[in-house]
């Protein structure tokens, strides 16, 4: 769940916030700002099944701590979900007063053949560019980013939108290594991506992308948190990826075994072993296939350290 609180400090060259809820909204600190002013618009990406360790072990849980305490005196915008994901969004928010701006139903994008896509709700047809940010899942972003922003601006400029969502950038998503001190355990044929997807919609999405790369051989760079679920993660990667090499996230005591990351990835049929180290991992997949495509992840823990060694 995000925010974009009103502000009012005259000193403040910033008109509003935009505060993310890092883990769900009933028990996250960012509610304090509600004792300032209620928020203009609060905002619900697409929920999965993650943080179950604080959140809950079913989507009914998690959708209660992120939209069961939500302002009654806001609007609301609710992304694409799932179609369990959005009943449960629709039990916690009935007796909620705010008006809510749904996807698929209030507004909604098509992708076109040339990767660009439209925006379109009940008064406006946007016609946009490829977003900067790499995946379709990051188009779905951007049109709820237009819906809030519709409702909360007095009026929206399409070549700005345009120019704002071609030249985002955010680091540890999808990022194409480009420079730096790892591409020297790649050749110069291998291409090496990172992304800090760490539960099963971040997977799907992923997965999506690597589809349209299997024209060449894919390895997987994994390492996981314990409190994680690899299964639940690595399952959705059988049909896409040649290999997986398992490491354990350096200076982080939280790290999953790497031998049992291993044997997760084997028993669902993917070629697994365990490497000592990211730059060991790294130099495999080369070595292996000078052509590939590498990709780092499993976690924002991972993609720090990543980001530190290059």
């Amino acid at each position: 769940a995000y925010e974009i609180p009103k502000r009012d400090w005259s000193s403040d060259v910033c008109s509003s916030d935009l505060t993310e809820a890092g883990l769900g909204w009933h028990g996250d600190f960012c509610r304090v700002l509600e004792d300032y002013n209620p928020p203009l618009a609060q905002i619900i990406g697409p929920i999965g099944l993650e943080h179950v360790e604080w959140l809950g072990d079913t989507i009914e849980k998690i959708v209660h701590e992120k939209c069961g305490y939500l302002n009654k005196n806001t609007k609301i915008i609710i992304g694409k979900q799932t179609p369990k994901a959005l009943k449960a969004i629709d039990f916690e928010t009935k007796n909620n007063p705010s008006p809510k701006f749904i996807y698929g139903e209030d507004f909604q994008i098509n992708i076109e053949n040339n990767d660009k896509f439209t925006y379109q709700d009940n008064d406006s047809l946007m016609h946009l560019d490829s977003p900067s940010l790499i995946g379709d899942h990051q188009k779905f972003n951007c049109g709820t980013a237009i819906a809030t922003a519709k409702n909360i601006l007095p009026k929206l400029d399409v070549s700005k939108i345009n120019y704002a969502i071609t030249h985002t950038q955010n680091k540890g998503r999808l990022q194409k290594i480009t420079e730096g001190k790892l591409l020297s355990y790649l050749s110069s044929t291998n291409s090496l991506w990172i992304d800090g997807g760490h539960e099963e919609l971040s997977a799907i999405a992923l997965n999506n992308w690597l589809n349209k790369n299997k024209n060449r051989k894919i390895y997987l760079i994994f390492g996981m948190l314990n409190t994680k679920n690899p299964r639940d993660f690595l399952k959705h990667f059988t049909n896409t990826v040649t290999c997986v090499k398992t490491i354990s996230i350096p200076n982080q005591e939280n790290s999953a075994d790497p031998k049992l990351l291993a044997k997760i990835s084997n028993e669902l049929g993917i070629k697994s072993n365990v490497c000592t180290s990211i730059q060991d991992a790294i130099r495999e997949c080369s070595n292996e296939n000078e052509n590939s495509l590498v990709l780092i992840t499993g976690s924002l823990y991972l993609m720090g350290e990543v980001l530190n060694l290059n």
